[in-house]
């Protein structure tokens, strides 16, 4: 703490400044292993040299020396520049192009030297390169993302690095946030696999269906509990008899998926990329048809109905999922079933999971319409196999399932 006296009083008043020990912390953090290496191994020279009395050691400490002070210079000064970074687009499938554009800006009165700054996506580091920039000018520097990988990578922030060619030393200094760049699953175009449920907006026409929805079915006698705002008064008036409204639920199409991402169940993460493909293009497909679609995981659990805005959401979530800790599959299978009674369509996309394994959880699907289970490995594909009560499908990739699946929807 530095200690200074006002003007113009006898009060003494501190200004704070940086300890002794903070600022030989960060010059220490900014010595690499290779300077360390440079450093000790100079010094261990000099004493060796003068204990045993080697010139060639004396020599090695001298080069060292030599070397450290012609690299200090490198990583001395203020970083002036002010950098700022956009994504366009924030979203892309895996293999697309995706472009960000990096503005660096003077705002001091004197030119900058050529400086280096590094953008991170997740574990990776991306170099953009800056040039000389003229006082009160800015420069705009475009540099392509990897996008290889399917994820949700944190993006950034912008790091301004001053290093010296050899290595030794290194400063940083960060700017701007993290953003998430998301990285999508490839997807297919599937056509609507066929419910077997009227899609016309009156709902049901049987007596039997569940009510409390919103289309109108048909005039009945009152019953004990029913809502007194649902009494047809001119109907009573002719028959004499308490008559009441019947509003039906309209049945909506329904479309419940499962992803297996136990790590026993695939033989390699490509394998289980595959699995999400095949997982998302089918909840996609669901949602294209205005269905409303429940995906369940392990490690997730979430619902979406038709919109553009879902969509994101909806690939967003296979974009982050990962394999996880070999858990029950029974479980989410029964809980997924539980969730989504009576569901219309129900989907399991899973590895190289064996024939009886995939027995023993068809009995937590018996209440849906429709059962489809896609099987991902990468042997050739068993017709002989079959599933009862379901459509089984082996495929080795999303597409091998866009072949098969027009045969699928006529079945």
């Amino acid at each position: 703490m530095e200690v200074t006296r006002g003007p113009g009083s006898g009060n003494m008043r501190e200004r704070p400044t940086p300890s002794r020990r903070a600022r030989l912390h960060r010059a220490t953090e900014s010595i690499l292993p290779l300077g360390w290496g440079v450093i000790i191994g100079g010094l261990l020279a000099c004493v060796g040299g003068t204990l045993l009395g080697w010139d060639e050691l004396r020599l090695v400490f001298v080069g060292a020396l030599v070397l450290t002070l012609l690299s200090i210079p490198w990583i001395i000064g203020r970083f002036p520049i002010e950098v700022t970074r956009e994504v366009d687009p924030p979203r892309v499938t895996v293999g697309d192009t995706a472009i960000a554009m990096l503005t660096a800006h003077n705002p001091t009165s004197k030119p900058t030297s050529p400086k280096l700054a590094e953008d991170r996506l997740g574990d990776r580091v991306v170099p953009v390169p800056l040039p000389i920039l003229a006082p009160g000018k800015s420069f705009q520097v475009p540099y392509a993302l990897p996008t290889d990988a399917r994820g949700a990578f944190d993006l950034g922030p912008v790091t301004l690095v001053r290093a010296d060619p050899v290595g030794l030393f290194r400063r940083e200094r960060e700017h701007g946030s993290v953003d998430t760049f998301w990285v999508h699953p490839r997807t297919v175009a599937l056509a609507t696999m066929p419910t077997g449920l009227a899609r016309d907006l009156e709902g049901p026409t049987s007596d039997k269906s569940p009510a409390g929805g919103i289309a109108f079915h048909t005039l009945r006698e009152y019953e004990v509990g029913d809502d007194y705002r649902h009494i047809h008064w001119r109907s009573t008036a002719k028959t004499g008899s308490l008559m009441v409204r019947h509003y039906v639920d309209n049945r909506r199409p329904h479309l419940t998926v499962v992803l297996d991402d136990r790590r026993s169940s695939y033989t390699s993460n490509d394998e289980f990329d595959r699995a999400v493909e095949t997982a998302a293009s089918i909840a996609l497909a669901g949602l294209r048809s205005g269905y409303p679609v429940s995906v369940h995981s392990n490690d997730h659990e979430y619902g979406l109905a038709s919109g553009r805005a879902n969509t994101d959401d909806l690939l967003d979530r296979f974009a982050e999922v990962t394999l996880s800790a070999d858990e029950s599959l029974t479980e989410t299978m029964s809980m997924a079933a539980r969730a989504n009674v009576g569901t219309t369509i129900f989907a399991l996309v899973t590895g190289s999971v064996s024939l009886d394994s995939l027995l023993e959880l068809m009995v937590h699907t018996r209440t849906a319409q429709r059962v489809l289970v896609v099987r991902h490995h990468n042997d050739a594909p068993n017709e002989h196999d079959a599933l009862p009560g379901a459509t089984l499908v082996d495929a080795r990739t999303v597409r091998d399932l866009e072949q098969v699946w027009s045969g699928i929807v006529r079945s």
